[in-house]
């Protein structure tokens, strides 16, 4: 979402612009490399264990959110143009919303990944 719908108040080709598509880009490449190259792969049960891992970092990152005042992860305000964010609905239910949006993407992107019904047929 953040490579999608940028929310920079820095105009290109400032730094800071640079810095976030090349640091967002180089996680997106990362994880691709890393699946591509088959020497990552989902295993069974990573969809719900990856849920509980983001729920918990967002727990801490809210609570940090809350002490320093500041909004990590839009998990305090929605950002100021338009996002995802926006057709999910106001504040605080849109992060509600956003866990069934991560939820569905995970799915979808195991997808390729689950294990075949052929293969789990017992052969005689």
């Amino acid at each position: 979402m953040a490579l999608l719908t940028p929310n920079l108040l820095e105009r290109f080709p400032s730094f800071l612009t640079v810095q976030f598509f090349v640091g967002h880009g180089l996680d997106v490449a990362g994880v691709l490399y890393l699946v591509w190259s088959r020497q990552a792969r989902p295993r069974p049960w990573s969809v719900g264990r990856v849920m509980v891992a983001l729920n918990i970092y967002a727990a801490v990152v809210g609570t940090f959110d809350f002490l320093f005042k500041t909004d990590y992860m839009y998990l305090c305000a929605k950002p100021q143009n338009v996002s995802l964010l926006t057709f999910l609905g106001p504040w605080p239910w849109y992060i509600v919303t956003t866990e069934g949006v991560a939820l569905g993407l995970f799915l979808l992107l195991y997808l390729p990944f689950r294990p075949s019904a052929a293969r789990l047929r017992v052969r005689v």
